[in-house]
Order: C-alpha cells, then structure tokens, then sequence
C-alpha cells in the first residue's frame, strides 16, 4: 500500500510560492505565508518556527482552494478577509478598498499634528473612509498616547468625536463591523453620501479640527494599466480620480474649509505628481495658508496639508 505524502508547513510554503511565481503573482512567498497563516490560525513568526508541523488534511485542502483564488489574481487580504493597517487588524472586502501601506503615513503626520497643536477636545472627519482604516487607526493611537502620558488622568483626558463619510454602503458595512471590534467604537458616526453633503445635513458646518482624506485619485486612462489584482478586484470607484486624477481634490479642498474650524488642517493624501496641480487648487479659494507637501518614505511626494486661514 502506497504511504501517504505528509505536508508540513514547510512544503506547502515551498510548493504555493512556486505556484504563484509560474502564475506571476507579486510577492509570491509572502502571499503562500499569509494564507497559509489565516488557514492555520497563527501569525507569520509562528510558521517559522513551526516549519516541520505536518498539515492536516482538511486545512490542506482548504489552504488549496485559497491558493487557487490567489493564482487567478485575487489580492490575498480579500482572501482571507482581512489586512494590516498600522498593527490592527482591518475586515477588507471584495467592493472595498484594500488599506496601503502609504496610507499608514497620512495617519502618521495626523497624529503629530494633533500633538503639536495640543487640543483637548478633537472633531476629526474621515472624508471616503473605505475600510474605516484611517479614522480607526488614529482613534487606537491618539487615546492609547493620551492615557500613557504621565500628565493625563482619567478625568482630564481629551475629547475625541470622529466622523467618517463614504459614498460606498458596502463600505460603510465593513467600516461599522471594524470599528466596533474597538472601545472607542461609539464615538465615530459614520455617513453615507456625496462627500459634504450628508455633513451639511447635519449641523457639522465649522466643526472640524482635522479633515483627513485618501480620496480616488487614479487617472481614468491609467487604471487600464494597473495589475489584474487591482484592476479587476479592487472597487473602481475608489479608485478613480477621472480624466487627470484630480476630480476629488477640485471638490474637497474648496468644500473643506466650510466645515473647518478656524485654523484647523486639511490632511490629503495624493498620487505622483499631482503635487502643482494640488498646489494650484488649495490657492484658488485664498482660505488655506501653511500648505505643506510631504514625501513619503520611499521619498515621493504623498501628502498634503494645509491650514484654514
């Protein structure tokens, strides 16, 4: 009788990462570790240092199946249903935008801002809030920084409301489902609609402290050159930026100072060189001043900042 193979951990890996490199998949030992880890219920340090584990059957067979999706294009985080998002775990879904790591750096820069300006009571809006990824990553570190300082107690600890908007209803339902995995959860009021206009509805005119947006800004002709996982996969319409990418900026950055507060900031992320023509935007209306463009760690220009006047 035939002796049956026996799969370990370290097999499979070797085995999916061949698998995704012959079907050309971006970081092909990176997926193969991802999945396998959702599959196994542990993390990717614990692979490694459970290489010679033998896989039981089933979760062989189930970490097959995945594997095929994955050789077909399909981005592992909707795979396996969630991603990474600054160290918490963020619910992705197909109709919903996949975090990137960039992203992880608007939130940065947010975050110091808040810090260096010291208010005690915070108004922060999430404009296309997808995942709910931002909003959510700033409250876990703003709150989690303000109860470590030494200087705070518990009866003096900052105000924090947030509000989150997004067009999508698909992605609100994941946003809400993420955000309640959270304390904070009851803090953050989420809106469906057209950018401001749910906000205008709402009493929340001059309200902000800080609007943070990571709005569609792909040209709609470079969207047919971006890979399958994404072009096929991932939402267009948070994506597309239309004609030149800029079809967002042109609305939120004249809209955004009405529901700022006096001196409040306005946080963009933004495409490779668009970095003018955005220059170009927030001076038009002459209500921004302290305009600021960043570089992102790969040394891109990434974001913008601007101060209501």
């Amino acid at each position: 009788m035939k002796k049956k193979t026996a799969y370990t951990i370290k097999n499979l890996l070797e085995l999916a990462a061949e698998y995704f490199d012959k079907a050309e998949i971006e970081s092909p030992r990176r997926n193969a570790e991802y999945v396998l880890s959702s599959v196994l219920g542990l993390n990717r340090m614990d692979l490694f240092l459970k290489y010679d584990l033998v896989v039981n059957d089933p979760e062989r067979v189930q970490f097959r199946c995945l594997a095929g999706r994955i050789q077909k294009g399909e981005p592992w985080q909707y795979v396996i249903g969630h991603t990474s998002f600054m160290g918490l775990e963020i619910d992705v879904a197909p109709g919903v935008l996949i975090p990137r790591p960039e992203t992880e750096e608007l939130v940065g820069h947010v975050l110091d801002i808040v810090k260096k300006n010291e208010r005690q009571n915070i108004n922060v809006l999430d404009m296309c809030t997808g995942s709910g990824n931002m909003i959510i990553a700033f409250a876990h570190f703003f709150l989690n920084r303000a109860e470590s300082s030494p200087s705070q107690t518990t009866k003096n600890l900052p105000g924090l409301q947030m509000f989150a908007v997004d067009q999508s209803l698909k992605a609100l339902e994941i946003a809400k489902k993420n955000a309640a995995k959270f304390p904070f959860k009851d803090s953050i009021q989420f809106f469906q609609g057209d950018l401001f206009s749910c906000l205008e509805e709402n009493n929340l005119a001059g309200k902000m402290d800080i609007i943070m947006s990571n709005p569609p800004y792909v040209p709609s002709e470079v969207l047919k050159n971006l890979s399958v996982r994404v072009k096929n996969y991932e939402p267009r319409e948070a994506l597309d930026g239309g004609a030149d990418g800029l079809d967002y900026y042109k609305r939120i950055i004249p809209e955004a100072h009405r529901f700022l507060r006096s001196r409040a900031f306005l946080a963009l992320e933004l495409g490779e060189h668009m970095m003018e023509p955005i220059q170009a935007i927030f001076h038009q209306g002459g209500v921004y001043d302290n305009i600021e463009f960043i570089k992102d760690d790969a040394g891109r220009i990434r974001f913008a900042f601007a101060q209501k006047r």
